[in-house]
């Protein structure tokens, strides 16, 4: 009885490292390993949802708004939108992220980890190197407006 319970419970687990693995990676038919995502453009909004645990309850996310920083954050994440495939190496979708909307249209999705930026538009993921200097960057970009 143990014994099948066992066997059981490794193929349940076979089973899920393959389908987790499946739904991690995305290829593109007859494609490079890496993609481009269509540029971002007609920008409204974009949410910024902060990790858990880094602000009060309750206060974990905000909506940039000003056309202004609207259009520089784009542009950021516009020259940084080629991204590799996602595979069982790369890191874990990101704490921080900044989820760029047309009205209530979700565009894309980007945000840091350790050294990469992740990237996802429609169904398309992927991650690109980055530097400590576009990390900062970044997060200087996505700063909570003064109230």
């Amino acid at each position: 009885m143990r014994r099948a319970c066992l066997i059981a419970l490794a193929a349940f687990l076979l089973a899920f490292i393959l389908i987790t693995t499946a739904c991690l990676t995305y290829e593109v038919p007859g494609g490079p390993s890496t993609e481009t995502c269509p540029a971002i453009t007609e920008v409204t909004s974009v949410l910024v949802l902060l990790p858990p645990g880094v602000t009060v309850k309750g206060k974990n996310s905000y909506r940039l708004t000003d056309p202004d920083a609207l259009g520089r954050l784009t542009a950021f994440v516009n020259q940084r939108r080629e991204a590799a495939a996602i595979d069982a190496d790369t890191a874990p979708y990101p704490k921080l992220r900044a989820i760029f909307y047309n009205g209530y249209k979700i565009l894309a999705v980007f945000g840091p980890g350790p050294d990469v930026f992740y990237f996802q538009c429609g169904r398309q993921r992927g991650t690109r190197h980055a530097t400590q200097s576009e990390l900062e960057q970044f997060r200087h970009l996505i700063e909570a407006p003064a109230n």
